[in-house]
């Protein structure tokens, strides 16, 4: 918990004991939040009010507030008179989860591919060339340089489709799968980080090709995947 405090530490950022209560619960909901993407947390672990109030220096009502904010996020569960405690999704329920994800991302590259534009095709490329070499020069990179990796070529997806407000959306999605992955990759080995990376590729290609429907058929394949992978991993607990 030390750790997640020292990130929130910079010139920049006012301490918790400093802002009023609605600032005071985003503070601590930030950084629990981060925490979780990052996956700091295991599933199921208890999540204690009072210790955490006391490491952000704040009472423990802003805390109850960010927590009771992340149960509506999907990251925690709030048992009245016992406590919070991480989320362990069922399987089957992640595998429904990243059906309805993948829709989404699939919808964003077929407009990626209606929508391309030269500039948007080179940020994409880059995005998916970086992800790429970096997994291929270190087979053990770490999830969270990874997920950043990630995150980027999808960012750059819906930068081409240019969405809009759904994009606001997505990104609760991707919060969530995040932590999802982070912590399932503790379980076995990344294989598929290289398996993700080719069906990176093979999107882009359907994108620049301006193929709207394989584009879309690819990227939500690609979510589906990346399901059944966390899935597998949530059963052998």
């Amino acid at each position: 918990m030390d750790a997640m405090k020292d990130r929130w530490n910079g010139d920049d950022l006012l301490s918790a004991e400093s802002q009023s209560r609605p600032r005071k619960r985003d503070f601590v909901y930030d950084a629990i939040k981060r925490s979780l993407i990052m996956g700091e947390y295991s599933l199921g672990e208890e999540l204690v009010a009072l210790k955490i109030a006391t490491t952000f220096g704040t009472s423990r009502q802003p805390v109850m507030d960010a927590l009771r904010k992340l149960q509506l996020d999907g990251f925690v569960e709030v048992v009245p008179q016992v406590g919070v405690r991480v989320v362990r999704p069922s399987p089957a329920g992640t595998v429904d989860y990243y059906r309805i994800f993948g829709a989404l991302e699939g919808i964003a590259a077929e407009m990626a591919a209606e929508r391309r534009t030269a500039s948007g095709l080179v940020i994409l490329r880059n995005a998916v060339e970086l992800s790429s070499r970096m997994v291929e020069e270190d087979p053990d990179l770490p999830v969270e340089e990874y997920l950043s990796l990630n995150r980027r070529v999808h960012r750059a997806i819906h930068f081409l489709a240019q969405p809009g407000d759904t994009l606001n959306i997505a990104r609760t999605y991707w919060d969530r799968s995040d932590f999802l992955m982070a912590v399932t990759s503790k379980l076995g080995p990344k294989q598929w980080f290289l398996s993700a990376d080719h069906e990176h590729h093979a999107i882009l290609d359907a994108i620049a090709n301006g193929d709207g429907s394989s584009a879309r058929e690819l990227a939500t394949q690609h979510l589906v995947s990346i399901g059944g992978f966390v899935a597998e991993k949530l059963a052998e607990l």
